[in-house]
């Protein structure tokens, strides 16, 4: 009896062991497989723009490795485990406050990219929406501050500089501004952990429908002359890749090409639905121009100017406007929010069956 007590123990004893080194191994596979995810997402190219965030959208299978949503959050949500990208405000009606909410979300998000500004070249509204609109001097002040709130918070934070709405010559004009008054006011060259510019394809005329001129054009003309472009032209994936190339150009010229450079929004803002009288684009067109979009920055490199860490590649991440919008006033968006309930529309699936991030 004593022996068959004694075997039996012995046999609970292996069958724990064997549970307990499985339940190791499950989570050791379990850990493994989550970091192996986060690893994909952080190495994935594909973003995408979220105007009204991502509570209500199912982002699981849409292939994307970050997002952005204009804000700045010490807790924001990571569906998927998607990164956020956060976004400080320079607009005169928000600065301060948004300087002085610096610190505590660097600290609380250590590691994160940060963009400093959004479109400060341009003085329009979109959709009752207004962009920084500042001077080049303004904003290379506004950034150095920026810059050195994030990095005393958070050293391992990258920081990125540029913002504008498309770069065309009259922008890169705009940013020679910004970093001879840099250079001026702070005796070197600003410092950035990579660059990032908007990509949209608007008009430049001064009173028409598009970007117009940076707000010191008024009182400082620009020597490069406007671009003029008409509604149809808004997809010319042509005028798209020419300005990305001028892009890298003018950073290899400004000793900037050995950081990434993102295109942060991009993609076609004319609306898909003409019912409220606007000139509107297909969602046909706006899907093909996306996904020609996708595979240029995926195949785009120069020699001279790309990135040579990432093979000559010009642009290292990009992000599509938009997550959701109405078709009525925007188009683009991966969901229409014309109704009361958000509808995916046919580039959501675009969207993902482009993606290689799943």
């Amino acid at each position: 009896m004593l022996s068959t007590l004694v075997s039996f123990k012995r046999l609970a004893d292996r069958l724990l062991a064997t549970l307990l080194l499985t339940a190791v191994a499950l989570g050791a596979g379990l850990a493994g497989r989550a970091q192996q995810q986060a690893a994909r997402l952080a190495a994935c190219r594909f973003g995408i723009t979220a105007p009204y965030g991502v509570a209500d959208y199912d982002l699981a299978g849409l292939g994307a490795g970050s997002y952005l949503d204009w804000g700045m959050q010490a807790d924001p949500p990571r569906p998927g485990g998607l990164a956020y990208v956060q976004v400080v405000r320079l607009g005169e009606a928000v600065y301060a406050e948004q300087l002085a909410g610096v610190p505590a979300v660097a600290a609380a998000q250590p590691g994160s990219a940060w963009l400093v500004g959004n479109e400060p070249d341009n003085t329009y509204t979109f959709d009752g929406v207004g962009q920084d609109n500042l001077a080049p001097e303004v904003y290379a002040e506004r950034y150095q501050a920026v810059y050195a709130a994030i990095k005393a918070a958070d050293p391992q934070a990258r920081v990125g500089m540029g913002g504008i709405v498309q770069p065309t010559p009259v922008r890169l004009e705009y940013l020679d501004r910004v970093l001879t008054a840099y250079q001026d006011r702070y005796g070197s060259p600003p410092p950035a952990d990579f660059w990032f510019v908007h990509a949209f394809v608007l008009n430049e005329v001064p009173g028409e429908w598009g970007a117009g001129l940076p707000v010191d054009a008024v009182v400082r003309p620009y020597q490069a002359a406007p671009e003029i472009i008409a509604p149809e032209e808004v997809d010319s994936l042509a005028i798209f890749a020419r300005r990305l190339v001028a892009m890298r150009a003018w950073l290899a010229d400004h000793g900037q090409r050995e950081l990434p450079l993102w295109v942060t929004e991009y993609g076609v803002l004319m609306p898909s639905d003409e019912s409220l009288g606007y000139f509107a684009i297909s969602t046909e067109r706006t899907q093909a121009f996306m996904l020609d979009s996708f595979d240029y920055f995926q195949r785009a490199t120069n020699a001279a100017t790309g990135l040579s860490a990432d093979g000559g590649r010009l642009v290292q991440r990009w992000y599509w406007w938009t997550l959701s919008y109405d078709a009525r006033v925007s188009g683009g968006g991966l969901y229409d929010r014309r109704g009361p309930v958000p509808v995916k529309t046919a580039l959501y699936a675009a969207y993902a069956a482009a993606s290689n991030c799943h």
